[in-house]
């Protein structure tokens, strides 16, 4: 099976019950040898910290910036989105946008 998570909470490290039980399920998944994998935002400093981990564990996490996405606001002002790419520790593929950037096109909030 191959699960694909689409997550709107802040950064990487699970902040809420809802995104910890999906994170969860990820993971246990990809222990399962399923194919998995999540778009969400990152801090910067996570990204460094994930891909420690992986290391620590084995895993090469493959951190790499994607092409920046331009999105334009609401003003009609154009912000570059950074993406990232990344496995973790568990094996699952994480496409991360910039949080810090993505607040800054939209500070109004993401919908």
């Amino acid at each position: 099976m191959r699960l694909l998570l689409v997550q709107t909470a802040h950064g990487l490290t699970p902040s809420s019950g809802g995104y910890k039980a999906n994170v969860c399920l990820l993971r246990n998944l990809s222990r399962l040898g399923h194919a998995t994998a999540q778009v969400c935002y990152a801090f910067p400093e996570e990204l460094d910290k994930y891909a420690r981990r992986a290391k620590a564990k084995g895993v090469y996490p493959g951190v790499i910036g994607l092409e920046p996405v331009i999105v334009t606001d609401g003003k009609n002002q154009e912000h570059k989105l950074h993406i990232n790419e990344f496995t973790d520790e568990w094996g699952i593929l994480n496409t991360t946008i910039a949080r810090h950037e993505f607040k800054a096109a939209y500070p109004a909030g993401e919908f």
